[in-house]
């Protein structure tokens, strides 16, 4: 499995992160838990996962796969904030009230006393981004958090003021998301903005069992059906088209 330096500190994580979406829910515990030891076995140690993921049951099932196989401080562990745990005005959101909440009950649920990545799921335009960011910061103080990352959206006036959060000496995204979903379709002058103004890393979050989105917003079909070993070779085979893409968007790679 290739490593690569995550963002720019020391860390190394595999290029292929495990996505953790399904577990404890349509994929039962028993099934989560060997998948996880399958994949650390074949060299991934990033995970990823997200507070409203089968409404916590999916960190419930990572946390206990990594107590079950005693390998929580080989992983790099990543989970998501934003989405509606609870009914009421207050149940969903990037409030300092919901961070602070969501980021204790992720921690509980996942039997950890922090996390690697700390990310925001999706955007709440009903919190101003000062106070999100403002809130995040505190969490990665408070040594719940490593690092954070924000989703990266259509919208420019989702991308936080950088200069004024360095001159306030407030933590800044280590990583970018890109647009989880079909929907996202990022310019390539955000996409530039960010990369030269504000990400020190980037994850592609790609469904790979349905279709890819690539960071310029470009969509990959993959094969119907077919064995993990020919869906494996399709992934090989398109990487050197994926790299194409990137250098177009004039992202950086570490």
């Amino acid at each position: 499995m290739e490593l690569r330096s995550f963002g720019r500190t020391g860390v190394k994580v595999s290029s292929l992160c495990l996505g953790c979406m399904m577990f404890g829910g349509r994929t039962d515990p028993a099934d989560s838990y060997a998948i996880i030891d399958r994949g650390l076995d074949a060299g991934i140690n990033f995970l990823d996962t997200a507070n409203v993921y089968s409404l916590g049951r999916s960190e419930e099932a990572t946390g206990e796969a990594l107590k079950r196989n005693g390998m929580r401080h080989q992983v790099v562990l990543a989970t998501k904030v934003h989405g509606r745990m609870r009914p009421g005005p207050n149940g969903a959101g990037l409030s300092r009230r919901a961070i602070m909440a969501e980021i204790d009950n992720s921690l509980r649920r996942l039997g950890t006393d922090h996390v690697d990545l700390y990310q925001i799921h999706r955007w709440d335009d009903g919190t101003p981004i000062a106070e999100t960011m403002e809130a995040l910061h505190d969490v990665v103080k408070a040594g719940k958090a490593r690092a954070l990352a924000i989703n990266l959206e259509r919208r420019s006036s989702h991308l936080p003021d950088v200069p004024t959060y360095k001159e306030a000496g407030m933590e800044i995204p280590l990583v970018t998301t890109f647009g989880l979903y079909a929907p996202a379709r990022t310019p390539k002058d955000i996409i530039q903005r960010v990369n030269l103004e504000l990400a020190n890393g980037l994850i592609n979050n790609l469904e790979m069992r349905r279709k890819f989105i690539t960071a310029a917003g470009v969509e990959i079909e993959p094969p119907a059906g077919g064995s993990p070993e020919e869906f494996a070779a399709y992934l090989l085979a398109e990487r050197e088209r994926w790299a194409s893409i990137v250098k177009t968007a004039n992202i950086k790679r570490e």
